[in-house]
């Protein structure tokens, strides 16, 4: 997805990490405000209703390795060794289980032309982990570009929130986008059935993300995703003679638009917004599109309250 490099349809220029806001008085104020007004509905949302109890193991097997002299025969497939007459060691997943994961996207496009893009996808994620730590439960924050990246888990209390808001202060943006194998990596590392997963991105990626996340129904993992957009990628109004660049390949393109490659531009966006939207409606899964510049807590309150994520009655 291409986007127009200009003043024109971009915001202001990224000061950096976005560690201020994180470190405010005022933000932590508008976090507490946000529990409070959702305080009455979260004994009836599933994520606050994760698995007691700790780590469970599953012998679920992942892969095979061949075996050194030594390790544990235990763990020996003998039915590869009546096949092949080798012997192989069988790797299995340790499932963690009741922990909300929260994958958020650091890829260039989140950046580049839109600096509002980051910064909301930030508040955001700051927003559902202090609600999910605020109620005693765990949490991982994972971020992902290329592939799964720079991960943390947290394990309850609202005590651990300065060590939330330097881990997402610590992020770094860059590189191309591959949902698919971000979210590979997260079911390959320790997704437990009863855990619950929100994906926050822009979607301008068509990497396998929809096979990986009915990898996930499979297994019995809940997913939700937020789409987080500027508005000019969904309603573009740059015309003219434009080079537009991709932030995340920098590949260049001369375009001269006018009003009518702009008119069949905004349709074929809309058109692909219907679709997107309807894949995930299909697949039950709870999705929330959003405006970057709407604030984190009007966000965060849709999508935490949409009817797929009721889990009492």
């Amino acid at each position: 997805m291409f986007s127009d490099p200009s003043g024109t349809v971009s915001d202001a220029p990224p000061s950096g990490p976005a560690v201020e806001f994180f470190n405010s008085d005022t933000f932590l104020i508008r976090l507490q405000i946000l529990r409070r007004k959702l305080a009455p509905l979260m004994d009836k949302l599933e994520f606050f209703h994760t698995t007691p109890g700790g780590i469970h193991t599953t012998p679920e097997i992942d892969s095979h390795r061949s075996y050194a002299q030594g390790e544990d025969i235990r763990s020996i497939d003998w039915n590869l060794y009546a096949r092949f007459d080798r012997f192989f060691l069988k790797t299995v997943v340790t499932e963690e289980e009741g922990i909300l994961h929260v994958v958020l996207d650091s890829s260039a496009s989140m950046i580049d032309p839109h600096p509002s893009k980051q910064r909301n996808s930030l508040e955001i994620s700051a927003g559902i982990a202090y609600l999910i730590l605020a109620s005693g439960n765990k949490l991982a924050v994972h971020f992902c570009a290329e592939k799964l990246l720079q991960s943390r888990r947290f394990y309850g209390g609202e005590k651990e929130t300065p060590l939330l808001m330097h881990h997402l202060s610590s992020m770094a943006s860059g590189g191309q986008t591959n949902l698919g194998a971000s979210l590979d990596g997260l079911l390959r590392t320790s997704l437990g059935t009863s855990n619950r997963v929100i994906i926050i991105t822009d979607l301008l990626d068509t990497n396998g993300y929809l096979h990986q996340l009915d990898r996930f129904k499979e297994r019995g993992i809940r997913a939700g995703v937020i789409q987080l957009l500027h508005p000019r990628e969904i309603f573009p109004v740059f015309k003219g003679n434009l080079m537009l660049i991709d932030p995340e390949t920098g590949e260049r393109q001369n375009q001269t638009i006018g009003f009518k490659k702009l008119k069949a531009l905004r349709n074929r966006i809309q058109l692909h917004l219907m679709d997107t939207e309807r894949q995930f409606q299909t697949r039950g899964i709870p999705f929330l599109r959003a405006s970057s510049r709407d604030p984190f807590e009007e966000t965060v309150l849709k999508f935490m309250t949409l009817p797929g994520w009721r889990g009492r009655s």
